[in-house]
């Protein structure tokens, strides 16, 4: 929608020497400025109107006022900074005057074509704009005692850059690992970031995750700012193949930025077959690996099929034991280290058990070459 306003101009009986109208015209006539704005965006633009008492009837301005085109263009034109504190400070940048076609160019910025300035065009360029260029800028346009102005809010916005400090990501259950989102080169500081946590199935709600924490905004020398959100995430079972998304909102993107991670959580067999010596932390003792009290189900699964292996491996020794006892054959088992604690007891009871009479050895460590 556009917002039209016609207010009157009063000259206080002043003879307005304005190209395109006779010079000797009654001062009489009546002006007034019209201002049209868009009200849903930032443009401007004001104009002057003139209400003679006695309209003309030859519209050609040339046959009606001879020499019309050769008028000098009096106008004076002039470009300003205004400072946003209070009291609105004013810094001129360049200034022109219509009579004596001289130009007072008092800054290097912004640049303007001055052979436009005759033709009614007087609009400044800034080029290679920074953060520092952001400001109130005005055009004062004056034929005396006519005058004229404009303000214009310049607003500098730069898109931030996103990025995450890993992936893939791949963790075994219960470890922990710092996600970080940094958000850089944005400007103006007011962004949105959020950690997400997206389920497999992609038609379900994303959680947005808590206990997340935010750094402040650090300035660069340019202007823009910088940031970064994060979280501690310690890895579960449930997490598995899940993402982890940042999502990024600023006033410069249409749409936001979104940087996702998928984790991967695999289950630790080594802390599993080790029996843990240290308690819980609430004073009970715990009873496979480091896990305790707290071993998932699938831990325990694995654990039992573990133990089943091993009972059928030993029956089978036991067997070829008591056939070669008569020759007094000598058996030697090697195991690792890591799986000792399980399988020396399980051969211990068994020999125990049955009551071979051959000799039985057992060795930790890697077994010994042949030769």
């Amino acid at each position: 929608m556009l917002d039209c306003r016609i207010i009157p101009y009063f000259t206080a009986g002043t003879r307005i020497i304005w190209p395109g109208r006779e010079i000797a015209a009654s001062s009489s006539d009546s002006w007034f400025t019209c201002t049209i704005k868009r009200t849903a965006g930032k443009h401007t633009a004001t104009a002057f109107l003139v209400q003679a008492q006695k309209e003309e009837e030859n519209p050609n301005p040339r046959q009606l006022f001879p020499g019309i085109a050769e008028q000098s263009h009096l106008s004076d034109v002039t470009a300003q900074r205004v400072s946003g504190q209070k009291g609105g400070h004013r810094k001129r940048l360049f200034a022109y005057s219509g009579s004596s076609k001289q130009v007072e160019r008092v800054a290097r910025r912004p640049e303007v074509v001055l052979e436009e300035i005759p033709k009614g065009n007087a609009s400044p360029s800034l080029r290679n704009t920074e953060t520092g260029d952001e400001g109130a800028y005005s055009c004062l346009v004056s034929v005396a005692p006519l005058t004229g102005e404009q303000t214009i809010q310049l607003q500098i916005e730069e898109t931030p850059t996103v990025t995450i400090n890993v992936n893939p990501l791949s963790l075994l259950e219960g470890e922990q690992h710092k996600l970080v989102c940094n958000i850089g080169h944005y400007y103006p500081h007011d962004n949105q970031a959020e950690w997400l946590r997206e389920p497999k199935d992609s038609w379900k709600v994303p959680d947005v995750m808590k206990n997340v924490l935010s750094s402040s905004h650090w300035q660069s020398s340019n202007g823009t700012y910088s940031s970064s959100r994060y979280f501690l995430l310690t890895a579960s079972l449930k997490d598995n193949g899940h993402k982890y998304t940042c999502w990024v909102g600023h006033p410069r993107l249409q749409s936001p930025i979104r940087r996702s991670v998928t984790v991967e959580v695999k289950v630790d067999l080594y802390q599993l077959l080790l029996p843990s010596p240290y308690p819980a932390r609430d004073g009970s003792v715990a009873g496979v690996g480091q896990h305790g009290q707290e071993a998932t189900s699938t831990a325990w699964l694995l654990l039992l099929l573990s133990l089943a292996v091993c009972l059928a491996g030993t029956l089978c020794y036991h067997h070829k034991v008591r056939s070669a006892a008569k020759e007094g054959v000598v058996f030697v088992f090697h195991f690792l280290p890591e799986t000792h604690s399980v399988l020396s007891i399980l051969l211990f009871a068994n020999s125990l058990l049955f009551h071979p009479p051959a000799q039985t050895l057992l060795e930790m460590g890697p077994p010994v070459p042949a030769g």
